[in-house]
C-alpha cells in the first residue's frame, strides 16, 4: 500500500505516460482506445499533448486506469508547490498560503 503522503499528494494527468499507458495495453488506434474508454477523441488527443484538464472525468479517469491497468500514479506526476499555489489562485482570484494535504484532511 503506497505511503499516505503519496495517497495525499495532488497529481495532474502526465500526457506522456497516458500516451505510454495507452501503447503498452496494445491500442496503437486512437480512436478505436478512445470508443473503449467512451471519450471523445479529440479531447483525449489533448490530454495525450498536455492539456490540464479543467475538472477530471473520474468516469473517463476510472475507464482508463481499466483499460490500461494501470493505477493513477502510472498516468500522472505530482504538483509541484507552485503548480498547486497557481491552481489555488485561478480558483479564488489570489494567493494564500496552503495547508499541507496532510492537514486538510484532518
Amino acid at each position: 500500500m503506497p505511503e499516505p503522503t503519496t495517497i495525499l499528494k495532488r497529481r495532474k494527468l502526465s500526457g506522456e505516460k497516458l500516451r505510454q499507458a495507452r501503447l503498452n495495453a496494445g491500442f496503437d488506434n486512437l480512436s478505436e482506445f478512445c470508443e473503449r474508454i467512451q471519450m471523445n477523441r479529440s479531447a483525449y488527443i489533448g490530454w495525450e499533448q498536455g492539456a490540464d484538464p479543467v475538472h477530471y472525468d473520474f468516469v473517463l479517469i476510472q475507464n482508463i486506469l481499466t483499460v490500461c491497468k494501470v493505477n493513477f500514479e502510472a498516468i500522472s506526476d505530482p504538483l509541484t508547490d507552485e503548480e498547486i499555489l497557481e491552481r489555488h489562485k485561478r480558483r479564488n482570484g489570489k494567493a494564500t498560503a496552503l495547508p499541507h494535504p496532510a492537514q486538510a484532511s484532518a
